[in-house]
């Protein structure tokens, strides 16, 4: 897997999988070089690419084990939270029965309604994984 190891003013160092270095033309990048980043090189004899892997990372990829929460849809998760947080759907949707379950008793108090629509607010603002999901 080639990274990128090093950056002058007009140069990019590029660790190759051998072992090796290879220094190309900061121009050639269609991307804002950065130390660590992961490239692929196309060379033929007279034109070089670099382009930079994307890495997506999801969590259905990630072992069940170190994830500590529930993966939830960002997206469905904030609107549960705050149209229909009173009742405390988002939390059903979320796995946490119980939380749900104390979210109806106290609909009737208005408190439920605020928390929840401060927790789809909060949920909006988390960063999510390429599927769009985040962790709770």
């Amino acid at each position: 897997m080639s990274k990128i190891v090093a950056i002058s003013d007009q140069i990019v160092s590029i660790g190759l999988d051998s072992g090796k270095l290879k220094d190309v033309p900061k121009s050639i990048c269609n991307f804002v070089p950065r130390i660590g980043d992961e490239v692929e090189i196309f060379e033929s004899e007279d034109k070089i690419i670099v382009y930079k892997k994307e890495v997506k990372s999801t969590y259905s990829e990630m072992d069940p084990a170190l994830i500590d929460g529930k993966v939830v849809n960002k997206l469905v998760y904030a609107l549960l939270g705050i149209f229909l947080g009173s009742f405390g759907i988002h939390k059903f949707y979320a796995g946490k029965i119980g939380m749900g379950v104390l979210y109806l008793l106290f609909c009737w108090t208005f408190i439920p309604g605020l928390i929840g629509f401060i927790e789809g607010i909060i949920a909006l603002t988390k960063q999510e994984d390429a599927d769009g999901n985040i962790i709770l």
